[in-house]
């Protein structure tokens, strides 16, 4: 794996569309791959969902360089790939894993073409025990982390995960709550939504509800080296979210007594956020007064979420950034975070 040069970007988040399943087909066992043959199917249903047939999709790489502003470009050094692909979900189990094996070695195969990439490695989350023999199977040779899509079927603060969070910190990889995801719960406590704006609204929500659960049920004190990436889910809501979560703590703490400090300093040490969506208000000084409640240089990686195109009120104004505060966002953060 080539070193990125230090003066270049490290982008968090470059989408890469999962292949058909036919193109997995090779590097299944024959009973598999008759069984996906004869049932006729071609793909999941999320993978049309997430990377409609309209949508551009070059996602091999990401773009060659940020623009910070009309005078300044930063390369981009090394990208870390994403592939959500609907296969985690998958209620049969065996089938599932043996998918995500696979998908698994194609995602190898890409890291191999492109010096400058980096992993994410897929787990069948259905069965815990899987995803463990996946991640012991790999290790760290050419994944940094493995994706947990943040709407799951159970919140990744319970029991059943704990294995998993337990051999991503024995193998230093950091973990990656990326939006969406394949779980058959509604998107919102109080039942499905109507629209689009409704269920896109809901990730924000969603994702407070996995770090509370991973912060509250011990997971953070159990495994203190373990490093979590908040991917495609905004961050503008975080502030408020975390006095909250501090604030009710302190009323609350006897119900989790293993909780032994202030949520946030947990959030603070373990977790970090890309930048892309980052859903900030128009206005320049509101929008660094949120930055600067949200400890921002210490917190945020460049994410470019490539190919999907953020509209421009969505994302960061690098521009506005201090000179000092700027190589912490685009490189810094990600490159300790990630250990590349």
């Amino acid at each position: 794996m080539t070193t990125p040069a230090p003066d270049s970007a490290i982008d968090v988040d470059v989408h890469l569309e999962p292949p058909p399943l036919a193109e997995l087909l090779p590097m299944l066992s024959d009973h598999y791959s008759a069984q996906i043959t004869e049932s006729g199917l071609t793909t999941t249903p999320q993978t049309t969902r997430w990377y409609p047939p309209a949508m551009r999709k070059n996602c091999a790489t990401s773009p060659a360089e940020i623009e910070v502003d009309a005078e300044k470009k930063i390369p981009i050094g090394c990208a870390l790939l994403t592939c959500l692909s609907g296969l985690e979900t998958i209620r049969d189990y065996y089938l599932g894993a043996a998918l995500i094996t696979a998908l698994n070695n194609w995602l190898e195969e890409r890291i191999d073409a492109e010096a400058n990439m980096r992993g994410t490695m897929c787990l069948p989350l259905t069965d815990p025990d899987a995803a463990v023999e996946e991640i012991e199977r790999r290790g760290r040779d050419k994944f940094v982390r493995v994706l947990l899509p943040i709407r799951s079927d159970q919140l990744y603060g319970n029991k059943r995960f704990h294995r998993i969070f337990e051999a991503c910190a024995r193998h230093d990889l950091a973990v990656a709550l990326h939006a969406w995801g394949g779980g058959l719960n509604p998107s919102t406590p109080s039942g499905a939504p109507t629209t689009y704006v409704e269920d896109y609204l809901a990730n924000s929500q969603i994702a407070e509800a996995q770090i509370t659960s991973i912060i509250a049920e011990g997971v953070l004190e159990l495994y203190p080296a373990l490093r979590i990436s908040l991917l495609d889910c905004g961050f503008a809501w975080l502030p408020g979210f975390l006095w909250r979560l501090n604030k009710d703590w302190k009323g609350l703490w006897r119900e989790v007594p293993w909780v032994k400090r202030p949520p946030v300093d947990y959030f603070y040490e373990h977790f970090r956020v890309a930048t892309a969506p980052a859903h900030l208000p128009r206005d320049p000084r509101q929008a660094r007064e949120v930055l600067d409640m949200l400890r921002a240089p210490e917190l945020l990686m460049f994410g470019s979420g490539h190919p999907h195109p953020h509209a421009e009120h969505t994302g960061l104004d690098l521009a506005a950034l201090p000179q000092q505060h700027l190589a912490a966002i685009v490189r810094n953060n990600a490159a300790a975070h990630y250990r590349i």
